[in-house]
C-alpha cells in the first residue's frame, strides 16, 4: 500500500467521523429539545430560547448531514471514501464497495429532504419562500444517522482502527436542564 494513500484516506475518515459526530449531537439535542408531554410546560415557559435553539440545531443536523454526504471530490464525505476504496480495496480489506453504495441509496428519499431544507432553510434561507418543501421525518432520520455511524465503524475496523461512539458523554445535557427548570 501506498503510505501517501494510507494518508489521505485517514485524514479523510477523521474528518468525516467529525463532521457525523457533529450530525449526531444536533440530533440528539433535537431529540431532547422534543415536545413530549414531560418537558412541553417548560419549553413553552422558555420558548424564546428553546425554540430557536432546537431550530439551531436541527439546522446544524441538516447541514452537517448533507456534508458528510456529498459527491463533491475532496469532501469529508462517503462517496469520497468509497471512491477512494474502490480504488485502492486494501486500504479497507472485506468492505464490499457496492453493498455499502447500495446501502446509501436506501435512504435516498430522507436525504433528499434534508438537503432541501438545508438548501432552503438551514443555509440558504433566503430562497425559502419560492421553494416548497417535504419534511424531514425523525425516524427516518435517525435510522439513516445509524446506517452511517454502522458504516463508519465497518470501514474503519476493516481499515484497522476501533469502532467509534457518536454520543457525546454530555449527551443528556438538554434534557438534564429541561428537568432542572422544570423543578425550579
Amino acid at each position: 500500500m501506498n503510505e501517501e494513500q494510507v494518508k489521505a484516506f485517514e485524514s479523510l475518515l477523521v474528518e468525516l467521523r467529525e463532521e457525523l459526530f457533529k450530525a449526531c449531537t444536533n440530533f440528539d439535542i433535537c431529540i431532547q429539545l422534543w415536545h413530549t408531554q414531560e418537558v412541553v410546560d417548560v419549553l413553552n415557559q422558555y420558548i424564546g430560547f428553546f425554540w430557536p435553539t432546537k431550530g439551531a440545531h436541527f439546522d446544524q443536523f441538516t447541514i452537517r448531514v448533507s456534508e458528510v454526504l456529498r459527491t463533491k471530490q475532496g469532501a469529508p464525505s462517503f462517496y469520497n471514501v468509497l471512491r477512494m476504496l474502490s480504488q485502492n480495496t486494501q486500504l479497507a480489506p472485506n468492505i464490499d464497495v457496492r453493498s455499502l453504495s447500495d446501502r446509501l441509496k436506501k435512504h435516498k428519499q430522507v436525504v433528499k429532504a434534508i438537503k432541501q431544507y438545508r438548501n432552503t432553510m438551514a443555509a440558504h434561507a433566503y430562497t425559502q419562500s419560492s421553494v416548497v418543501r417535504k419534511p424531514v421525518l425523525f425516524g427516518k432520520a435517525k435510522r439513516l444517522l445509524q446506517d452511517l455511524q454502522n458504516i463508519f465503524n465497518e470501514i474503519s475496523i476493516a481499515h484497522g482502527n476501533h469502532p467509534w461512539l457518536f454520543k457525546a458523554e454530555q449527551h443528556n445535557d438538554a434534557s438534564r436542564l429541561l428537568e432542572a427548570l422544570k423543578t425550579r
